[in-house]
C-alpha cells in the first residue's frame, strides 16, 4: 500500500480584477481556461516531471463561464508505481467556486517516506463533469528521512535557534523548547517568515497525533488587542463541505489566562483536532503558541504535550479530549433583536481598535480594506454579517456573533468590523457593504476604488 500522504489542502484566491474592463460576451461551457502542474504555486512553470523529495506538487487553475457556487473537484491518483495498486487513488477535495472566485490551486504534499516513483494524475471536475485531466511522474530513488534531531542538527536555525543543554533556545524572541523522542521538527524552508517553529508527533501512517508551532508578526498593541485580533481573523476562516460553507474552527473558550498572556481553545471541526493558543505580545511582536491533538489522544499522549508545554514555559498547562465535547448548541436568534447599528466607516487600516485613514475613495493598491461600525442593544448570540459587493455583484461574505468575538466579555454596546484584502491590490470599481443582523439588512456603506 502507498505510504500515506499529508491532508490536501486547498488554497482559493478571490479574483476580482477579472471585472475590470470586462465586455458583456454570451457564456460559454464552463471549463479550466488554465491548468498549471507545478511544484511552486508562485512561478506557474508547468513541470512533469518531479524528484521524490518535492515537498508538494501544485495544479494551478482558472475558471472562464463557471457560475458561482459550483462544486470543483480534484482527484488525485497513483496510475503506476510500485507501492500501491494501479489506479489507486491518493486523496480528493471539493469546493464552491466560480463567479468571482475563479482562480486558485490545489496541492497535494510528499508522503511521509518521499514520493514513490511512477506515473501519476490529477483530474480535475467541474459538477460531475471531468474537464481535465493531469499527469506527471516521480523518478529517482525515495529520499532518505531526514535524521533524528540532534545537537548536530539545528532546525530553523536562519530564526535564531540554537540547541544548548537539551534544549532550542531562541534569544532573539526570548523561547525555548525541548523535542521528545519520537517527534519531527518541520523542514523551515517549507514556512513563512511568520512561522519560528513547528514540530509533530506523527502515527504510522504519516498523520499528525500531537503538534505544537510558534508564529510571530508585527504588533503595535497591546497583548489583549492582538488577542482580539487574531481571534477575529479565527473565527472568520472557513471550509467548504460539499455545497455547505461552514466555520473552520469552533473555539470552546477564550480570554486572559494570566498576566498578558491569552488564550484560546478550540475544535477543528472537518478533522475533530483539539487545539490550544496563546498570545502575547513582546518587543513589538505579538506570539502565538499552538499546541494541537488528535481528538483520540491517550492521556499518555497529553501527558507528553504538557510536557512541552512545560519546557516552553508553561508548567501548570494541561490538556484533555473530555473538555472538548461539542458544546450545546445555543439557541437560534430571532429577528425581534432590537440592535442598532450605527454608520460604517470604511479605512484601509487600524489601530488600537479604531479605523486609520478614513475616506470614501481609495487608490488601487489599496491591499485591505475595514468596514468598521459600532452597536448598540445586540444580544450575544445575535448573527452578524458583511456582504461585500463590487459593482453591484456580491463578492464575499462572513458572519459572527458577540459571542464568538469576544467570549465570555461580551457588551451589549461597543465596535466591531469587517475586512476584506486583495492581494494585488483592489480593483477599481464601485464597493457596497450591507452588514445585516439575524439575516435582516441592519446598516449599508459605499466606498470608491479609482486611479
Amino acid at each position: 500500500m502507498i505510504n500515506r500522504f499529508t491532508i490536501l489542502l486547498v488554497i482559493v484566491a478571490i479574483s476580482l480584477a477579472a471585472c475590470r474592463g470586462r465586455t458583456a460576451q454570451p457564456p460559454g461551457e464552463p471549463r479550466f481556461a488554465s491548468v498549471v502542474l507545478t511544484d511552486d504555486k508562485e512561478s506557474k512553470v508547468e513541470k512533469t516531471v518531479f524528484a521524490p523529495d518535492v515537498p508538494a506538487v501544485y495544479t494551478v487553475f482558472t475558471l472562464s463561464d463557471v457560475p458561482a457556487n459550483t462544486t470543483i473537484k480534484s482527484v488525485w491518483i497513483a496510475e503506476k508505481t510500485a507501492s500501491a495498486p494501479d489506479d489507486y487513488k491518493i486523496d480528493e477535495t471539493s469546493l464552491a467556486m466560480g463567479g468571482n472566485l475563479n482562480s486558485g490551486n490545489f496541492l497535494l504534499s510528499r508522503p511521509t517516506n518521499g514520493w514513490p516513483a511512477g506515473q501519476y494524475r490529477v483530474e480535475l471536475y467541474i459538477g460531475e463533469r471531468l474537464a481535465h485531466t493531469g499527469r506527471f511522474q516521480v523518478e529517482g530513488a525515495a529520499a532518505t528521512p531526514p535524521p533524528t534531531t540532534s545537537a548536530a542538527t539545528t532546525p530553523f536555525a536562519s530564526k535564531g535557534w540554537v540547541f544548548e543543554n537539551g534544549a532550542y533556545v531562541n534569544s532573539q524572541h526570548g523561547l525555548r523548547v525541548e523535542v521528545p523522542t519520537g517527534w519531527t521538527v518541520g523542514n523551515e524552508q517549507r514556512y513563512s517568515e511568520r512561522i519560528l517553529w513547528v514540530m509533530s508527533r506523527l502515527d504510522a501512517s504519516g498523520k499528525e497525533r500531537l503538534g505544537s508551532n510558534i508564529t510571530h508578526g508585527r504588533a503595535q498593541a497591546t497583548s489583549e488587542q492582538f488577542f482580539q485580533f487574531e481571534l477575529r481573523t479565527f473565527q472568520q476562516v472557513t471550509y467548504q463541505a460539499g455545497n455547505e460553507t461552514k466555520p473552520l474552527w469552533t473555539v470552546t473558550g477564550s480570554g486572559k489566562i494570566k498576566d498578558d498572556l491569552y488564550g484560546l481553545e478550540y475544535v477543528r471541526n472537518d478533522d475533530g483536532t483539539r487545539g490550544r493558543n496563546l498570545h502575547f505580545v513582546r518587543n513589538g511582536f505579538g506570539y502565538v503558541i499552538v499546541f494541537k491533538w488528535a481528538p483520540d489522544a491517550a492521556p499518555e499522549e497529553l501527558a507528553e504535550l504538557g510536557a512541552v508545554a512545560k519546557s516552553m514555559g508553561y508548567a501548570d498547562m494541561t490538556f484533555t479530549t473530555t473538555a472538548f465535547t461539542t458544546t450545546a448548541a445555543r439557541p437560534t436568534p430571532t429577528g425581534s433583536s432590537k440592535a442598532i447599528i450605527g454608520d460604517i466607516v470604511f479605512a484601509p487600516n487600524l489601530q488600537n481598535e479604531r479605523p486609520v485613514g478614513a475616506a470614501s475613495r481609495f487608490g488601487p493598491g489599496t491591499r485591505r480594506m475595514y468596514a468598521f461600525f459600532p452597536f448598540r442593544d445586540m444580544r450575544p448570540e445575535d448573527k452578524v454579517e458583511a456582504v461585500w459587493f463590487k459593482d453591484g455583484e456580491e463578492v464575499y461574505k462572513h458572519k459572527t456573533t458577540l459571542t464568538e468575538v469576544l467570549g465570555g466579555n461580551t457588551k451589549p454596546s461597543g465596535n466591531l468590523w469587517f475586512w476584506l484584502s486583495w492581494t494585488n491590490g483592489a480593483p477599481q470599481g464601485s464597493y457596497r457593504v450591507e452588514i445585516r443582523v439575524n439575516g435582516r439588512p441592519a446598516r449599508t456603506g459605499t466606498f470608491e476604488v479609482n486611479s
